[in-house]
């Protein structure tokens, strides 16, 4: 200390030709250092979050190790540490403050090494550039998806999905990172700790749960998203979103291969941008129950805003198996008329419990301008008219459904019909949609329950 000549200490140096290195660092993958891009620096004294994950050669996270960064320019800056070590989950966080004037200031390079091996090393750019516009997060929404999710097992995988929406436009948001803030490693471990979003504003994450669980109804961790923006470029502009994941181990590992899913209808039109559909989405136990499944959740792999809007990207069923989502048109319909897009929906648990056993259902949103003045004129019968009457269990009837147009009095072919019922208490439908055929006619077929006893005071319609 210049002030206080006593107050002193010292670093040994040794010099040793002969040292053979630790064989265990040539079991490690190269340090990666993120945002792996650059972080731009648009005024003095904005902060950055620097990150390192550290992996051995089988893609796990290597813990324990100290990694050091070699910065000592303040004219350019300052980090809250020089070292640390990496936790379980292979990462170590610095946070860089830029100096009180970057009008001068050089772009340049931050270098994180591994301190037993620092030939493994890497670096993030940093760029000053006063010129830059900072951005405007406040129309942007993250959304991530399931908001809520259990394990039932240590070591369970669960896939998180995030979606970067601009609210003002309705369009994803391509090439933002988005960052994960969790770095607990007795609840859970992460497969990263970031990722850039694709065409569709979509980027996933994969959860691990630890090997030991805490007691069921505890809720594990809080897995918080945000843009790399809102802690680099204007941190009072929050786009983040959140996860909870808890504890459910009496819950049984689920069977889907009786699910069936089902969404009403399969295919639909749109004659004018911003119109609006109801996607119905049911879920029935196919085995011999035919019962609703209620409290699931269902998931829609679908973020498109060039494409179209939702309500909603994920639901739970009711009593009668059943979750509606809205879909909105875009604000301008391509020039042409066809196919526009397609939803895909799917189980919750598909994601996370047993990802092989598939269960999704799609349906197609198409452009057809022809489609709302032809309607007008078209009517819909059904055959029995009035009732059935079902006196045995199992028992099957066949409904006959005919279009015709109104004016012409002849029929309409190649018209899609919905069957707006899916209730396995009270009976099976052989499909809930198709086709009219040349005399625009479709047959469906219903199949009474196993137990009608509890269905006799309660008509169905």
């Amino acid at each position: 200390l210049a002030g206080d000549v006593t107050n002193k200490d010292s670093v040994a140096v040794y010099f040793d030709t002969t040292v053979i290195p630790n064989p265990k660092y040539a079991t490690y993958e190269t340090l990666k250092a993120y945002p792996d891009t650059n972080v731009t620096i648009t005024k003095a004294g904005q902060s950055a979050v620097i990150e390192g994950y550290l992996a051995n050669k089988k893609g796990l996270p290597v813990s324990g190790e100290n990694i050091i960064v070699n910065f000592f320019d303040a004219s350019k800056g300052t980090l809250n540490s020089f070292s640390t070590t990496t936790d379980v989950n292979g990462h170590v966080a610095f946070n860089y403050t830029a100096p009180a004037d970057i009008a001068n200031v050089a772009d340049m390079n931050i270098t994180m090494k591994l301190a037993g091996d620092v030939t493994n090393k890497d670096s993030v750019a940093v760029y000053f550039d006063t010129t830059a516009p900072a951005k405007d997060y406040s129309n942007y929404v993250l959304t991530a998806i399931p908001t809520d999710t259990n394990v039932t097992k240590p070591g369970e995988l669960k896939v998180i999905d995030v979606y970067l929406e601009n609210n003002s436009t309705n369009r994803p948001v391509a090439f933002q990172t988005v960052l994960l803030d969790f770095f607990d490693g007795k609840s859970g471990k992460m497969f990263s700790f970031n990722g850039l979003t694709d065409s569709d504003g979509h980027t996933t994450f994969l959860y691990t749960a630890p090997d030991a669980l805490p007691a069921d109804g505890s809720k594990l961790a809080t897995l918080t998203f945000s843009l790399d923006g809102n802690r680099t470029n204007n941190a009072t502009q929050t786009a983040e979103a959140n996860v909870t994941i808890g504890v459910n181990t009496t819950a049984p590992a689920k069977d889907y291969s009786n699910y069936l899913l089902t969404v009403v209808p399969v295919n639909t039109n749109v004659s004018k941008a911003g119109e609006s559909k109801v996607i119905d989405v049911y879920l029935e136990n196919n085995n011999s129950t035919h019962r609703p499944l209620e409290n699931e959740t269902i998931l829609l792999n679908f973020f498109n805003g060039a494409k179209g809007t939702m309500n909603a990207f994920s639901g739970t069923t009711d009593v009668n198996g059943h979750v509606a989502f809205n879909y909105t048109a875009p604000a301008t319909l391509p020039a042409t008329d066809g196919n526009l897009t397609t939803l895909v929906f799917s189980v919750d648990g598909n994601h996370t419990v047993d990802a092989t056993q598939i269960l999704e259902a799609n349906t197609t949103i198409a452009v057809n301008r022809a489609v709302a003045p032809k309607y007008a004129n078209y009517k819909l019968s059904i055959v029995p008219d009035r009732n059935i009457t079902i006196t045995t269990t199992n028992q099957k009837k066949v409904i006959d459904v005919y279009l015709e147009n109104n004016i012409t009095k002849k029929p309409v072919s190649g018209e899609l019909v919905g069957v707006d019922f899916i209730f396995g208490a009270k009976g099976t439908m052989n499909a809930f949609s198709g086709r009219t055929d040349t005399k625009g006619h479709i047959a469906f077929e219903y199949t009474s329950p196993n137990d009608i006893n509890d269905t006799t005071k309660s008509p169905v319609s």
